[in-house]
């Protein structure tokens, strides 16, 4: 429940992150118009996309910029804590065989694993494809040179990117990492409230409205 909790916030990210960053360049009726038609063409897939944009699409895709990240995180720590990857978990296993207890199996945890990630790898693909088709389409429309590197700069200002080397190299261990999974939004929500509080005054605030 709380994963599915979690996920049902997580979809209004764009709302509260690209819709702001995108007023830089237009309008905000104008960048909620675009990432409200960009989200319903996500859910209804591409036949009604141009051939352009199933092209930069299918790019974003296969350089990653649309495909869920923070989920390898999140698995990773629970496969690490809870599966046979983990030294705990190899010493409960055997200490349940010496009293006759078995422990579910492997393969059952990680079904229920996979289960409860794929709450936030649905809603991380459906913010990241969002954003970058909304503002691919707003490029486009503002005549913009390079429509697919502002389309993915939006992606990464407003989704994050979720690697190592996005991380202090304290967070990189065992440790900072787990620690490091769910703080790493609200930092990069600090940093991007910073860069657009000196850049452009008016999409500052309406990231502030949009707390």
């Amino acid at each position: 429940l709380g994963s599915i909790a979690f996920g049902a916030v997580n979809m209004v990210q764009p709302v509260m992150m690209t819709a702001p960053y995108l007023t830089q360049y237009t309008g905000w009726a104008s960048a909620m118009k675009h990432l409200g038609t960009a989200s319903l063409d996500i859910v209804r897939g591409k036949t009604a996309w141009t051939a352009d944009e199933r092209a930069a699409y299918e790019r974003a895709s296969k350089e990653g910029t649309v495909s869920p990240q923070e989920l390898h995180q999140i698995t990773a720590h629970g496969r690490a804590q809870m599966l046979g990857d983990s030294p705990l978990w190899q010493k409960l296993e055997a200490y349940a065989n010496s009293i006759g207890m078995r422990l579910p199996g492997k393969m059952a945890m990680r079904k229920a694993q996979f289960l409860w990630g794929s709450v936030y790898a649905l809603t991380e693909q459906f913010n990241r494809g969002t954003t970058f088709l909304a503002s691919y389409r707003l490029a486009k429309e503002l005549g913009r040179e390079n429509p697919y590197a502002f389309a993915k700069e939006a992606v990464d200002a407003t989704q994050i990117v979720y690697n190592k080397a996005n991380r202090p190299e304290w967070a990189r261990g065992p440790i900072g990492s787990v620690a490091m999974t769910f703080k790493q939004f609200n930092i990069s929500y600090v940093e991007l409230a910073k860069r657009l509080y000196t850049t452009d005054k008016k999409a500052f605030g309406i990231l502030m409205l949009h707390l």
